[in-house]
C-alpha cells in the first residue's frame, strides 16, 4: 500500500490540481466558443448539427446526444486547452 505525504511540492501539486478542475465546466464552454468564433467554417458544421438534431428530434435529450460534430468540436476543445494541466501518478508496477 502506497500512502502519500501532502508536504512540499507535492502539495502544491495537488492543491492545483484541485482548483484547476474546480471550474472545468465553465473552462471547457470558454474554450470551445474561442475555438469556433476563431473557426468560423466549424461554427457553421457546429450550427447546422445543432439544427438539425433540433429539427429531428425537438428540444429533447435525443437532440442533444445526436448532436456528434458539437460534441466532436467539445472534445477537440478539450484536447487543445485541458482543464487540468497535469495530473500527479504514479505506476504501481514498471513496465514497458
Amino acid at each position: 500500500m502506497l500512502i502519500t505525504e501532502f508536504e512540499g511540492e507535492n502539495l502544491l501539486y495537488q492543491s492545483g490540481t484541485f482548483f484547476s478542475g474546480f471550474e472545468s465546466s465553465s473552462t471547457c464552454t470558454s474554450f470551445t466558443l474561442m475555438e469556433l468564433a476563431n473557426h468560423p467554417e466549424c461554427q457553421k458544421l457546429a450550427r447546422k448539427d445543432i439544427n438539425r438534431a433540433i429539427e429531428e428530434h425537438g428540444w429533447t435529450y435525443e437532440a442533444f446526444t445526436d448532436m456528434k460534430y458539437l460534441d466532436q468540436a467539445i472534445l477537440e476543445s478539450l484536447r487543445l486547452h485541458p482543464p487540468v494541466s497535469t495530473i500527479d501518478r504514479y505506476t504501481r508496477q514498471d513496465y514497458q
